[in-house]
């Protein structure tokens, strides 16, 4: 029953085994406070409470697995503070790192820090996916000191940072450039390379600082290591970086033509993008803009307000066809009539569209 949702029903039938004067042993109390904590976060703790008053063993990592996943983020704290108590049983990086994502994940970054601070005070060892969760929390709150900080003090403790490590700090190492290059370094060194959300991270680092030399070196890096990258990725990479080879652009948009012939379907962001992009760059490439006009006509009613501002813009620009900019135009005049139509409604019909 637990497993099905029905946590009310579950836990009314752990209540009459109880007075009827069964014993209920901590298997049947964890079934309880895993059904309990799906509706109920005060019952769930008030159980919580009475198993360590029992002195039964909980099953902390389960629970704490079942509240990261629920986002309970005040009941997840409550569990850890109870491992704590003379009567717990000490949690372990798996645990901490479950409460971490409850927490993180429901904008409580200030607390899942703490709670990672509070590893070193216990003298928990961290684990990479302890480490990779404060970096999340880090990015949440804007806390770049930290999150730059965070593979030198893993490899302090023994923790071998991994991509997701390098690229959560990288996402944060705006304006620091050089020691984006020294994190790549490091990942040479343990023979791995950055993704393509890294390598996206690490170019706009470059871009922003102005050092656009830098920045190419890390796309034909990606290259060479056969980065998996999305369609847009390398024209973008171009454009922000300002190549001016006429031959690169050729060759970057008639990869792209190939790669948007592949799949039917792209996102209306990769496609904004490639729009964007091959604007800037000024590329002259007739399949290539055939192609991306196929795509992005049937989609543009997916398109939000700033995708179709850059679809917008690449139009008044030479190669896509003339049929992009009038669906364009068609877009937008639908959604301006849409947004008359919805402040001309009354206001109980206004906020009942919205609460909908």
């Amino acid at each position: 029953l637990q497993k099905e949702g029905q946590w009310k029903l579950a836990l009314h039938m752990a209540g009459l085994a109880r007075t009827a004067g069964l014993e209920v042993d901590v298997t049947s109390y964890n079934a309880c406070i895993r059904a309990a904590s799906k509706g109920s976060w005060t019952l769930a703790i008030s159980l919580l409470d009475e198993v360590s008053e029992k002195l039964l063993r909980p099953d902390i990592v389960g629970y704490a697995d079942a509240l990261g996943k629920q986002d309970a983020w005040n009941l997840a704290l409550h569990l850890l503070a109870r491992t704590c108590n003379p009567n717990g049983h000490l949690a372990d990086a798996i645990v901490y790192s479950n409460v971490m994502s409850a927490c993180e994940r429901r904008g409580q970054w200030q607390m899942a820090l703490t709670v990672f601070h509070g590893m070193r005070i216990l003298r928990v060892l961290p684990d990479v996916v302890s480490c990779n969760t404060a970096l999340n929390a880090c990015g949440r709150g804007a806390c770049w000191q930290l999150a730059l900080s965070m593979p030198g003090e893993m490899h302090e403790l023994g923790v071998l940072p991994d991509v997701v490590s390098y690229t959560g700090s990288i996402a944060q190492a705006v304006g620091h450039w050089r020691t984006v290059l020294d994190f790549m370094r490091c990942m040479n060194d343990q023979r791995t390379h950055l993704d393509d959300i890294g390598y996206t991270a690490a170019i706009n680092t470059c871009v922003r600082s102005r050092q656009f030399s830098c920045g190419l070196a890390i796309v034909w890096e990606g290259e060479e290591h056969g980065v998996v990258r999305g369609v847009a990725s390398l024209p973008w990479s171009c454009a922000v970086l300002n190549v001016k080879d006429p031959e690169v652009i050729h060759d970057v948009f008639k990869e792209a033509k190939f790669r948007l012939s592949e799949v039917r379907r792209h996102s209306s962001q990769e496609l904004a993008n490639l729009g964007w992009s091959s604007a800037v760059l000024g590329a002259t490439c007739p399949a290539f803009h055939a192609e991306l006009a196929r795509q992005v006509i049937p989609q543009i009613a997916e398109f939000d307000t700033e995708e179709l501002s850059l679809i917008a813009w690449s139009a008044t620009g030479l190669g896509l066809p003339s049929c992009v900019a009038v669906t364009v135009q068609e877009e937008l005049s639908r959604r301006i009539r849409s947004w008359r139509d919805f402040l001309e409604m009354p206001a109980l019909a206004r906020r009942r569209l919205v609460e909908d």
